[in-house]
């Protein structure tokens, strides 16, 4: 258990403040083309 005059113990609030923030209901459409996303990933060269 953290005592909370430790500095780790308002980081580790902070974090569990930020975890039950997100929204964990909302859900998005995967999109699960591999070739649009090497396209995507691929670095962009200005020779």
């Amino acid at each position: 258990m953290l005592r909370r005059r430790r500095p780790k113990y308002s980081v580790a609030v902070d974090y569990v403040e930020w975890l039950s923030s997100l929204p964990w209901a909302k859900a998005t459409a995967d999109n699960l083309d591999l070739t649009r996303a090497s396209t995507c990933s691929r670095p962009t060269t200005t020779d």
